[in-house]
């Protein structure tokens, strides 16, 4: 038996997000929501709730829970099943979405539950331990059986981003930004301003982005957030690679997900000296003459972002 927190998993072909709140209007009327669903579909009397409250659709106790949560698409399956929660896609993709459901996979028996259970919130808690103890029910028989490559296929793990070798010298670079050097408080948060930043070089480029504020005391300077979007404007269809340097210089065991134009890494703990993380910049990236780099933090208080550099081959 296996629960399988699933809300760090699948792609953008197999999978949505199921936030709490519903697109506005229409996707073909209002694209580029970044969701695609308007509701939640519960089977409240499913024993996988017994001690886990709700009505048949979605109330205020997904709301806390939902802001990363996940649905995979499960048009491929019989017409009969039906997940315990089914975020309802938005009518002209109408997909069969699961945010919670089960299956058989070989001799096991898997629940999938795309919200994160180890979330230090209350409503985390409850519902993992409902789940769990409908798990150790004689309730628990998954009845549709997949093969493993369906798993694999569906929701791949997301890669570790590995450390990068930083050179000395960026001596390709075009964009070098220490986040936040110019800031003169210490110890409060700041709305971020470009002329807060240090911009060692700055060839054909600008930047914008959008944070919880920047912040500086006697260990750095960085830009912070729970949620950080940073759009660098480049030149159009050039090739190089993306540095950014996160740190958590008071060791509260940041964690996060970064998502580089649709290419997703975890961030693991990078205490200490931090952690440079590289990412390779491709003609597909960049032949809109911008560059996208979203994160979002799973622990800790936020992600402190601390230098950027843009380098062109």
């Amino acid at each position: 038996k296996i629960l399988l927190m699933a809300h760090e998993l699948g792609n953008d072909d197999n999978a949505v997000k199921a936030q709490f709140y519903p697109l506005y209007w229409s996707l073909t009327f209002f694209p580029g929501q970044g969701k695609t669903t308007i509701g939640l579909l519960v089977n409240d009397k499913h024993p996988a709730f017994k001690d886990f409250p709700t009505t048949r659709h979605s109330d205020w106790q997904w709301e806390t829970i939902s802001s990363d949560a996940r649905g995979f698409i499960l048009n491929d399956f019989p017409k009969s099943y039906k997940p315990m929660a089914q975020p309802v896609d938005d009518f002209h993709r109408n997909n069969k979405v699961g945010s919670i459901f089960e299956l058989k996979v070989g001799k096991g028996s898997i629940l999938i539950c795309g919200y994160n259970l180890n979330a230090d919130l209350p409503v985390a808690r409850q519902l993992k331990s409902s789940l769990v103890k409908y798990m150790n029910s004689t309730d628990f028989n998954p009845q549709l059986n997949v093969d493993y490559t369906w798993l694999e296929k569906t929701m791949p793990a997301v890669p570790i981003a590995p450390k990068a070798d930083v050179p000395e010298e960026f001596q390709y670079a075009i964009l070098y930004v220490n986040a936040g050097a110019n800031l003169k408080k210490k110890g409060k948060s700041i709305p971020w301003s470009e002329a807060l930043d240090k911009v060692k070089i700055k060839d054909n480029t600008s930047y914008q982005l959008k944070a919880d504020g920047v912040w500086k005391d006697e260990s750095g300077a960085a830009w912070h957030g729970k949620q950080l979007l940073l759009q660098i404007n480049c030149p159009e269809g050039m090739l190089g690679d993306l540095f950014v340097h996160f740190h958590d210089w008071n060791n509260n065991g940041r964690t996060g997900m970064l998502d580089f134009e649709g290419r997703k890494v975890k961030l693991t703990k990078h205490d200490g000296e931090g952690q440079w993380v590289k990412f390779h910049v491709m003609r597909e990236d960049s032949n809109d003459g911008k560059l996208i780099l979203k994160t979002n933090a799973i622990s800790g208080p936020n992600l402190m972002l601390t230098k950027v550099v843009l380098v062109t081959e």
